[in-house]
């Protein structure tokens, strides 16, 4: 097994190098816990998380423009049986939710920045999009 890690490495490290001065696209893949704190719920820690991840596509135009196109899952949810309070048990609510995002967003960077590239690895930028979610 250490053996594939160490393989695995080299082989994503020198890909990496290979890529080093402009990426048209890029693509990645995200994953997180998501956790529920509202009107259901006063015990706030991570004992409760519950799976989330993502996905999304970004084209760069230039060194200077990119369009991201993204989206987004969750799965939130709570029950008063977890609850150290008597009144909430009694009360007995739960819930569970899925959480759906999708978005497009727009990347203006002010100076040429390029990944890997020692002088072009600096920029500030401003991002601009539009989402929407469905629960």
């Amino acid at each position: 097994m250490k053996r594939v890690f160490i393989i695995l490495f080299l082989f994503i490290t020198t890909f990496a190098d290979a890529q080093v001065f402009y990426r048209r696209s890029e693509f990645g893949l995200m994953a997180g816990g998501a956790n529920y704190f509202g009107d259901l719920n006063n015990n706030y820690g991570f004992q409760y998380l519950r799976y989330s991840g993502g996905i999304f596509y970004k084209y760069n135009f230039s060194h200077y423009i990119a369009l991201r196109l993204g989206g987004n899952y969750a799965h939130v949810g709570y029950d008063d049986k977890y609850s150290k309070n008597e009144f909430q048990k009694m009360r007995n609510l739960n819930f569970k939710s899925n959480i759906i995002e999708g978005g497009i967003m727009a990347d203006f960077n002010f100076f040429d920045y390029a990944i890997g590239d020692y002088d072009r690895r600096f920029t500030p930028y401003v991002t601009l999009g539009a989402s929407i979610f469905f629960f």
